[in-house]
């Protein structure tokens, strides 16, 4: 809580970026309008949030984690907008 009130701590909330994309068959994702830099990904995957077309269902902030992940990457100056970054294999742990 602390951080929180430090300048420092502003600037990083105020940084923070949330996404919610699907994962295609082939493993792939995409998030939108990424700039070079170094990040965090942090993903959390969460009960009710499955489903397409008709059948999905929005996530609500008190809908439970299930599994998460987390990983370092840095996005290249030179990589074209648009252009894959190959992450490799993220491993989801599951929450208990």
């Amino acid at each position: 809580m602390e951080f929180e009130d430090t300048e420092a701590g502003r600037t990083w909330f105020r940084d923070q970026y949330s996404y919610e994309f699907k994962v295609g068959a082939d493993g792939s994702f995409a998030l939108p309008e990424v700039l070079p830099g170094k990040y965090s990904l942090f993903l959390n995957v969460a009960q009710g949030t499955l489903g397409s077309g008709p059948d999905l269902t929005t996530r609500t902030p008190g809908d439970p984690q299930i599994a998460f992940a987390g990983m370092k990457l840095v996005v290249p100056e030179a990589a074209d907008s648009g252009s894959p970054i190959e992450l490799g294999d993220i491993i989801i742990t599951a929450t208990h």
